[in-house]
């Protein structure tokens, strides 16, 4: 196949896709989804609108620059100004010029037919399926990452150089993560005839698009020196397990810099982004290349950076995996890998009829040449099942859409409401409303919720599945008629296959404890009575009895289920909160053990299962779950502290003092904490530390008298 007949080949599948993908989007995704469309609708398409306002708001810009929508303002233009669907032809579009990138750079150095599987595994890829019809950073970001390392690659000239410059800074402020393409193009470029010269004419492409943003706003620099960034990597080191809502109250405040989450525990984010390098390439192998790519990817790459010209797009694959590695896994942050991952599958397929012919002379002759046929038939057996598998899923994700959140907005916005205030767990009704999204507190009462929003001046809440799924201690909401204390339920719709959504007017009525728990029991009994045999209803019904403090009642409901053979998580979690506070912590216990089973452990697992030991006097077998939670949520100061305090029963001073000590670390200005920590190290007989302790409370403005109370420090016995 001569090259032009290559590339004629390749343009029409990509035009082929892009068409495809254009029809899905535009007739089949008229909803946002869940997931990175939560940011589109509750950030990007905000930031776009005040751009094309004339306006730069700084708070649209915490953990990204303003690339992302400076495009959407500019798509949304001929879209009539629906900026969603200009944000989902960007999408697409951007996915396919992705795909046609990736296919010129796989041509540069691993040649035509490997250059084609590549071509095919993108267009075939389920993650890069997904998010070229979810529309967010992602494949808008890749197109134009893979642009600036295409330009970058391929010749010596200064206009290309200047050109991937201008690509990879304008990358930067889409995602700051993109930043790795800068020293990945110095590299190649300190490798080549003239390298100053070269490296000139990129870095002025650079600092174009970066120049340009620090003219429209001078404090530019700051966002991207000192973004909010920093808090992905501290959750990734210390938080992992935790909600991200607790995470970000409890312990994002004690960071204020990247450096500071390093400083806390440098050895500990060395060793964890080691880690995390091998962690995501297996979870690359399976995740995002389907599993039967995934095995022969990794030999693959193996084998293909043995060539000599791979060095290049080997050195732009390794810097940005290391960019990925200090933060949590997904595998749409792996687009950019996906090529390359691609390539070595395609290498190792290439060699492969030669490498039998080989190892098996009997089936194939030695010296005869393999046969050509080999290679696209594995090639077609291996992307065949990939797209199968992609557009199922896609399909299952568009079916999975929030139209709930839609409708509702719809009429919300047809009622005239747009510019009061909404609550919500996603930001979607209030997109389609035109009302301004009031975010759910973390946790609370319906009192509590109700009096938030009061208190800022919210006088409409939104009730969907996802707040169901996310906020179940509001379950009560969920049905129709529901009239309580505060909450007026102004309209109510129900698919009948798991999509709802209750509006309700936020009321003056005074609220009352009583009033509300009589309320909400006899709507909790309205509920289960319309689903007779409904296992679903009987959970709800005794986490609503959990909440109120009805314990017996919960536990006899959850019981009958388990009798009845139920085996769901959600049951065994709240079997083992009500036998707690009955005091029955053997049973708690096991019914947690049964939790853990159903699904993977947490670290409230392992806190819940070390209270309860600790309520029995079993310090020893506490402390060692203690320590377990502390590892799956090192961030955790309730974990330390609770560890620290088993220690301390245990006469264990040293290790007392070890964990009070982190905690110190974590919450400075907590005088609990550094009580602690200073009686155990006065108790360990290092009395110089407590004082040290001592004297830096005063800087964290902890009166002394405070820190002296001797019933707040640990006791011996």
């Amino acid at each position: 196949m001569t090259a032009s007949t290559l590339e004629r080949w390749a343009i029409g599948a990509v035009v082929l896709y892009t068409v495809v993908l254009l029809a899905v989007t535009v007739k089949l995704h008229p909803t946002p989804l869940y997931f990175v469309e939560t940011d589109l609708v509750g950030e990007y398409i905000p930031a776009a609108r005040d751009l094309a306002a004339g306006h730069l708001a700084d708070g649209h810009y915490s953990y990204k620059g303003p690339g992302y929508p400076l495009l959407l303002a500019a798509a949304a233009g001929p879209c009539r100004g629906d900026s969603f669907l200009a944000a989902r032809l960007l999408s697409v579009l951007a996915s396919g010029c992705a795909a046609w990138l990736a296919f010129l750079i796989a041509r540069s150095f691993a040649g035509p037919a490997i250059s084609l599987f590549v071509l095919g595994g993108m267009l075939f890829n389920p993650t890069f399926i997904r998010y070229a019809i979810e529309a967010g950073t992602d494949a808008p970001t890749l197109a134009v990452a893979l642009a600036a390392t295409w330009w970058a690659l391929r010749t010596g000239s200064s206009r290309w150089l200047f050109l991937s410059g201008l690509a990879a800074g304008y990358a930067t402020l889409m995602r700051y993560n993109a930043a790795f393409l800068v020293p990945a193009a110095a590299f190649v470029l300190l490798g080549r005839r003239e390298p100053l010269r070269r490296l000139a004419s990129y870095a002025a492409g650079v600092a174009l698009p970066l120049a340009a943003w620090l003219a429209l706003d001078p404090s530019a620099i700051g966002h991207a020196l000192h973004n909010n960034n920093y808090l992905n990597v501290a959750y990734e080191l210390y938080g992992r397990d935790m909600p991200w809502d607790l995470f970000e109250a409890q312990i994002g405040s004690r960071f204020h810099s990247l450096g500071d989450v390093i400083a806390f525990d440098p050895i500990g984010a060395v060793a964890r982004t080691a880690w995390n390098l091998g962690d995501h390439l297996v979870a690359d192998l399976h995740e995002l290349v389907p599993l039967w790519i995934g095995v022969i990817a990794a030999p693959g790459l193996i084998l293909w950076l043995r060539r000599r010209d791979s060095w290049q797009a080997g050195i732009h694959a390794g810097l940005c995996a290391l960019a990925l590695a200090p933060v949590f896994y997904s595998s749409r942050f792996s687009l950019y890998l996906l090529p390359f991952y691609l390539a070595g599958a395609g290498a190792l397929l290439s060699e492969l009829p030669r490498m039998l012919g080989r190892w098996i002379p009997k089936v194939i002759a030695a010296g005869a040449a393999p046969p050509r046929s080999w290679f696209p038939a594995l090639a077609a057996a291996l992307l065949l099942p990939s797209a199968w598998f992609g557009f199922q899923q896609l399909e299952k994700n568009l079916a999975d859409a929030p139209h709930e959140a839609r409708l509702a907005g719809e009429r919300l916005a047809a009622a005239g409401l747009g510019g009061d205030r909404i609550m919500a767990r996603k930001p979607h009704v209030a997109y389609f409303a035109g009302m301004q999204q009031v975010p759910f507190p973390p946790s609370g009462s319906l009192i509590d919720l109700i009096s938030r929003a009061r208190a800022s001046g919210t006088h409409h809440l939104f009730y969907s599945p996802i707040e169901q799924i996310l906020r179940p201690e509001y379950a009560v909401l969920s049905d129709s008629g529901v009239s309580l204390p505060g909450l007026e339920q102004v309209t109510y719709w129900s698919s009948g296959r798991g999509h709802f959504y209750a509006v309700y007017r936020i009321t003056d009525t005074p609220l009352d404890s009583l009033a509300m728990d009589a309320a909400l029991e006899r709507t909790v009994l309205r509920y289960v009575q319309r689903r007779p045999g409904s296992p679903e209803a009987q959970v709800f019904a005794a986490a609503e009895l959990v909440s109120m403090k009805h314990h017996r009642e919960a536990l006899d409901r959850l019981l009958a289920l388990e009798r009845a053979g139920v085996l769901d998580p959600a049951v065994a979690t709240l079997a083992s909160t009500a036998y707690f506070e009955l005091g029955d912590y053997e049973h708690s216990y096991r019914e947690c053990e049964l939790a853990m089973r159903l699904q993977r452990p947490t670290g409230w697992s392992f806190a819940r299962l070390a209270t309860a030991r600790q309520r029995q006097h079993r310090y020893g077998e506490a402390r060692d779950l203690y320590r377990r939670a502390a590892e799956m949520e090192p961030g955790n100061p309730e974990h330390l502290e609770n560890l620290g305090l088993a220690c301390v029963a245990l006469r264990d001073y040293p290790g007392a003092a070890a964990a009070f000590e982190r905690c110190v670390r974590l919450a400075p200005g907590d005088a609990q904490a550094r009580r602690y920590a200073m009686g155990a190290y006065q108790l360990a007989g290092n009395p110089r530390r407590a004082a040290q302790i001592l004297a830096e409370a005063a800087r964290w403005g902890i009166p002394i008298q405070q820190m002296l109370d001797p019933e707040k420090r640990p006791a011996k016995d």
